[in-house]
């Protein structure tokens, strides 16, 4: 294979993850990459993980149909005096 055909894959680190998801806490991020919820980060070295971008996108895209779903066909009124 060539060097053109092969996919470029992008890593994304702990404080570019961090802000990513509004800030929340190393913790958090822990215990949903325990939970499953988040994808499992890769060891880049004796100190250093990260997370393929691409994953973290798709996490992402699911957290919105979620929500998108949990609110189809909700009205809210409003009542007024």
């Amino acid at each position: 294979m060539s060097q053109n055909s092969k996919e470029q894959v992008k890593f994304i680190r702990f404080p570019e993850l961090q802000e990513i998801l509004g800030g929340v806490s190393r913790a958090k991020i822990e215990r949903d990459v325990v939970a499953g919820l988040l994808p499992r980060p890769f060891k880049l070295g004796s100190r250093t993980v990260a997370w393929k971008a691409n994953e973290i996108e798709e996490y992402l895209a699911s957290l919105q149909r979620v929500s998108e779903s949990c609110y189809k066909g909700r009205v809210r009124i409003r009542r007024t005096k």
